[in-house]
């Protein structure tokens, strides 16, 4: 096939053999063709799928017109086998033979991300066009969290036009989550190389969820009448944090001496420490404070803020 300057390649759903371009270079192999060939020979093509089933086309051409032998309505990611090879007028064909296979490149796939929630998304996937694909080729996704850890490494078969759903589960609130994943075709022969496409980055992010306690809740008295409160971001924020609310009560007389005290605080990613200073105390001997923060989920559990309860001595 090199010798008269024919090449095999992928044409939309199916293969075309296509003569050489140049004008020099098929006046050239004209000559040949009658000397070594002979006149009236012809190119003949076969192609056949490698496993044996399914029909096989035969087409022919020469190169006097020049026209290329096309095949189509092939399947994606199914393994075929070429023989082309030389037929005289007489019949006699060509002891010499191109006799090689050819893989169909892998079908497209879309893959999107569906019913998002705090700690769940679901995965569809289907082929986006409505030509044969081999039904041997095999989806592969990798879920990567934001930290490149890998959440979820899956390979599965298609069904008819659609793979089976993957549902992921345990993710984190408010986390970025990357998907990455690719088909790959590779029935057949294993001298018939493999076709694999990498499909198109996916990312999403699971929704918001009520934030973890404040850390490291402190309280410094600085006079009879007053302290200052010390804490750091929760660990977990689990959304955009929009606010901290101070809530102050008195452990002796066990009433609530103030309302609850709101503190606008908007988070960056520079806050390390957070702090407020609470004035107008009465001389009582013991005071408890918590630090609730808060955002568009709304404020922690009960038994969360419980636990940030700093004692103010006095």
């Amino acid at each position: 096939m090199n010798g008269f300057g024919l090449s095999l390649q992928e044409s939309q759903s199916g293969v075309k053999l296509s003569w050489p371009q140049s004008d020099v270079f098929m006046s050239r192999l004209r000559d040949i063709w009658n000397k070594v060939v002979g006149p009236n020979s012809q190119l003949q093509m076969r192609l056949f799928p490698a496993d044996g089933l399914g029909k096989g086309s035969r087409l022919q051409g020469d190169p006097l017109a020049a026209s290329p032998l096309v095949v189509g309505s092939l399947k994606k990611g199914t393994c075929y086998k070429v023989q082309i090879f030389t037929v005289t007028k007489s019949g006699i064909v060509s002891e010499s033979r191109y006799n090689d296979y050819f893989r169909m490149s892998a079908p497209p796939v879309n893959i999107s991300v569906h019913d998002v929630t705090r700690s769940s998304a679901v995965l569809h996937a289907a082929f986006i066009s409505f030509e044969e694909v081999d039904q041997e080729c095999v989806l592969n996704a990798v879920v990567l969290d934001m930290h490149s850890h890998v959440v979820l490494d899956k390979t599965l078969k298609a069904q008819s036009q659609n793979f089976t759903p993957i549902e992921l589960n345990g993710l984190r609130p408010f986390h970025k989550y990357t998907v990455n994943s690719k088909i790959t075709c590779s029935s057949g022969p294993s001298d018939c190389l493999p076709s694999t496409r990498t499909i198109r980055q996916l990312t999403f992010s699971t929704m918001q969820d009520k934030p973890g306690p404040v850390l490291s809740l402190s309280a410094r008295p600085l006079n009879p009448y007053s302290a200052q409160l010390m804490w750091l971001p929760p660990a977990l924020p689990n959304g955009i944090l929009t606010h901290y609310v101070v809530d102050i009560k008195s452990e002796v007389l066990n009433f609530r001496m103030v309302n609850k005290l709101t503190i606008i605080h908007m988070i960056t990613i520079y806050d390390t420490l957070t702090w407020m200073q609470v004035q107008r105390f009465d001389v009582w001997p013991l005071y408890a404070a918590a630090v609730d923060e808060i955002n568009t989920r709304g404020s922690p559990s009960l038994s969360q803020v419980q636990k940030s309860y700093s004692y103010l001595l006095h």
